[in-house]
């Protein structure tokens, strides 16, 4: 996955890392975050060729939210 992300201009923000939930319901056991130039880069990543057979691996042996956070400048 790293080469593929890297192809697109990402890089990884947080990886592997253990969040504590502070306030609300959400008990994530993992956090992944990745950065892309753009919300448009990061789409073409998530529905790339090179991506795809990898995204269907992960999809087949966990489980996952995944959400896009388009920042402002």
């Amino acid at each position: 996955v790293q080469d593929t992300v890297k192809k697109y201009g990402g890089s990884y923000t947080c990886r592997w890392g253990y969040p504590a939930t502070l306030e609300g319901e959400w008990q994530a056991h993992r956090i992944v975050m990745i950065e892309f130039p753009t919300a448009d880069t990061a789409r073409k990543w998530w529905d790339s060729d090179e991506y795809r057979p990898l995204k269907k691996l992960r999809q087949e042996c966990s489980s996952a939210r995944v959400i896009l956070v388009d920042a402002p400048d």
